[in-house]
């Protein structure tokens, strides 16, 4: 399967900043049900960091998208940019989101828990 094609499948920036934003929602509002259930403070500078962490990546396809619009370039490489930021940005995001539902304690297969590892080391869990 070509770049292209892949392209073509997930859609331009703004549909990839679409699905990044309704990631990042979710990954706040599983993040804030967990600090409710623990009684951690709703603010903080690790969920500030977070939430930054995760929402400027969300926006940086559809800057990338008005950008070719503006300068009304035909070059792929805004394209391809955007479908980099698009798969990193969702790996990291579905990861986050896997590690709040298991810190809310919900069953997760082993080799999900394996995978998300790192994230719960980072998130002090393991």
């Amino acid at each position: 399967m070509s770049l292209d094609t892949i392209i073509q499948i997930i859609g331009n920036g703004i549909d990839q900043t679409n699905i990044l934003l309704v990631l990042a929602i979710l990954d706040t509002i599983l993040g804030i049900s967990w600090r409710l259930k623990t009684g951690h403070a709703l603010i903080s500078n690790r969920f500030m960091s977070g939430v930054t962490r995760n929402f400027v990546p969300a926006l940086l396809p559809a800057l990338l998208h008005y950008m070719r619009i503006l300068i009304k370039s035909n070059a792929p490489v805004y394209q391809y940019a955007a479908c980099l930021i698009f798969v990193t940005s969702t790996y990291f995001l579905i990861q986050s989101i896997l590690s709040n539902l298991a810190q809310l304690g919900t069953p997760l297969p082993n080799w999900i828990i394996k995978w998300i590892e790192n994230e719960l080391n980072e998130k002090g869990l393991k």
